[in-house]
C-alpha cells in the first residue's frame, strides 16, 4: 500500500493536496467534481444524477492512477538505490533514503555503522546553530543587461574535493597553533582571529600538505584517505554523470524518460548529503562537516563574485550556490 497523499507532500509545495489540486498541478486539468455533501442526493435521486456519481468515482480512481505513475518511478528507483522496502521508502524523508543509502555502502565497504547520536539539549546549545550560505540582500530597482553566475552540485562538490567526513576529521589541532600565534584556544575551532589578514590566513591554509583546513572555523580533514561519505557520494555522481551520457545518446523517448528518473533519483541523494550533516539524528551527524561545508561555499561565491568585478560585472543579489550581476564596463580591470 503506498499512500500518494505523504508522496506529495515530499514531491510538490501546495497550499492544499486535494485529489483536484494535485492533478490540476500534474495536468493542467480540471477533474469530475461533485462537492462531498450533495453526494447522497446524487445517489437518492437516481438517473443522470446517479450516472454522474459513477463518472465521478471512476475519475477518481483514473486521476489517482495517472499520479502514481507520474510520481511513483522515481521511488522504485529510489528503491533500487537506497535498498529498502518500496512502501518504506514512499514514507520516508530524504535524509532517511540518504542515511538508508549510506547503510547499505557501508556494508559493501566493511564499515562500521555508527549509532545514531544521543544528543541532549545541553549539548545542542553548547554547538549553536550551523551558518548558511551566502546570501547578498538584491539591489533595489529594475536592472538590464542581466547574467547568471551558478556553481554546479556546490556542495556535493566541497565534500568530495575537501574530503569532508567525520572519519577524517582531525579533532586535535594543537599541532597546528603554531602557525596562528594570535588565535587563542585553537583547538575549539570558533574563536574569532582578530591579528592575521585574511589573505594571511588563506595562503597557510592553502598550503598545507597534509590537511584540507576549512575557512573560518579550521576544522581539518585529511587528505588521505578518502572519507567514506566522499567515496559514496562520488559514486553517486559518477553514476548520475553516466546516466545523463547515456541520455544524451539515445533517440528512444521510453528509455530516455526512464534514464532521466534515475538522474533525478541520484540527484535527489546526492543534494541531501549536506544537509544530513547537520541533522541531530543522522548517524554521522557532524557540525564540524556541516559548518565547514558552508565556510567553503561563502568562499567560493565570494571569490566568484570578486573576480567577476574585475570583469566588469557588478554583482546584484547572491543567494548560496550562484548569484546576479550586471555588466558595469567602468568596473573592468585592463
Amino acid at each position: 500500500h503506498v499512500d500518494l497523499y505523504l508522496v506529495m507532500r515530499r514531491y510538490m509545495s501546495l497550499d492544499r493536496y486535494t485529489l483536484e489540486r494535485v492533478y490540476f498541478e500534474f495536468f493542467g486539468e480540471e477533474k469530475i467534481d461533485v462537492p462531498g455533501d450533495r453526494i447522497y442526493e446524487f445517489w437518492d435521486n437516481g438517473g443522470k444524477e446517479l450516472k454522474n456519481l459513477f463518472k465521478y468515482s471512476l475519475d477518481d480512481v483514473v486521476s489517482t492512477l495517472k499520479i502514481a505513475q507520474e510520481t511513483l518511478p522515481l521511488n522504485l528507483e529510489l528503491t533500487r538505490i537506497v535498498g529498502q522496502p518500496f512502501v518504506d521508502v514512499t514514507r520516508m524523508a530524504t535524509g532517511q533514503q540518504a542515511e538508508w543509502y549510506l547503510v547499505r555502502k557501508a556494508y559493501e565497504v566493511d564499515e562500521v555503522v555508527p549509532n545514531k547520536p544521543n544528543m541532549t539539549m545541553k549539548n545542542i546549545k553548547e554547538r549553536g546553530s550551523n551558518s548558511g550560505g551566502y546570501v547578498k540582500e538584491p539591489e533595489i530597482g529594475l536592472h538590464e543587461n542581466l547574467v547568471q553566475f551558478d556553481f554546479k552540485s556546490l556542495y556535493p562538490t566541497l565534500i568530495i574535493s575537501k574530503n569532508i567526513s567525520p572519519d577524517v576529521l582531525v579533532k586535535d589541532n594543537s599541532s597546528y597553533n603554531a602557525k596562528f600565534e594570535d588565535f587563542e584556544d585553537y583547538e575549539t575551532g570558533y574563536d574569532e582571529i582578530d591579528n592575521l589578514k585574511e589573505e594571511e590566513i588563506s595562503s597557510a591554509i592553502d598550503d598545507d600538505e597534509e590537511y584540507y583546513i576549512s575557512p573560518e572555523h579550521f576544522f581539518k580533514f585529511k587528505k588521505e584517505p578518502q572519507g567514506f561519505i566522499p567515496s559514496a557520494l562520488e559514486d553517486i555522481l559518477n553514476e548520475r554523470f553516466a546516466v545523463k551520457n547515456r541520455m544524451k545518446a539515445t533517440d528512444d523517448p521510453i528509455l530516455r524518460k526512464s534514464l532521466d528518473v534515475q538522474q533525478q533519483a541520484l540527484k535527489r541523494l546526492a543534494n541531501t548529503m549536506y544537509g544530513v550533516y547537520g541533522f541531530l539524528r543522522f548517524r554521522w551527524y557532524s557540525f564540524e562537516c556541516a559548518q565547514s561545508i558552508t565556510a567553503w561555499g561563502r568562499q567560493h561565491i565570494k571569490k566568484a563574485m570578486k573576480e567577476a568585478e574585475d570583469y566588469g560585472f557588478k554583482a546584484i543579489y547572491a543567494d548560496t550556490d550562484g548569484f546576479y550581476a550586471k555588466y558595469v564596463p567602468e568596473m573592468k580591470k585592463e
